[in-house]
């Protein structure tokens, strides 16, 4: 899975994880294994407020973007990320919410 990540200012972070052909964002499961190869598909049809944009399948790989919630005082690597490709269930490995600031997961 390729995963752009689209910093936005809330206040809450977000908790990911990759299972399958899918991820589970804050505890909500979010199934992509529907995404045919070769096609793309509206985020707005999963019902999940973090995916957006299309989601694509690209020689058997899903490719989205996912909103990554930072804090006001988030760190640069965090307002800038880098994709995230990964091929193996577990947590995705997400810049840091902020400097000093922590929280509970936001609701999906």
């Amino acid at each position: 899975m390729l995963i752009h990540l689209v910093p936005v200012r809330m206040d809450a972070p977000l908790e990911a994880r990759l299972d399958r052909e899918g991820l589970v964002l804050n505890g909500r499961k979010v199934d992509l294994s529907g995404v045919p190869e070769g096609a793309s598909v509206a985020a707005g049809g999963f019902g999940c407020r973090y995916l957006v944009g299309e989601i694509a399948r690209e020689g058997g790989e899903i490719v989205l973007s996912l909103l990554l919630p930072h804090a006001a005082d988030a760190p640069e690597k965090t307002r800038f990320p880098a994709p995230l490709r990964r091929k193996r269930p577990g947590v995705l490995p997400l810049p840091p919410f902020g400097l000093a600031t922590t929280g509970p997961p936001a609701p999906s």
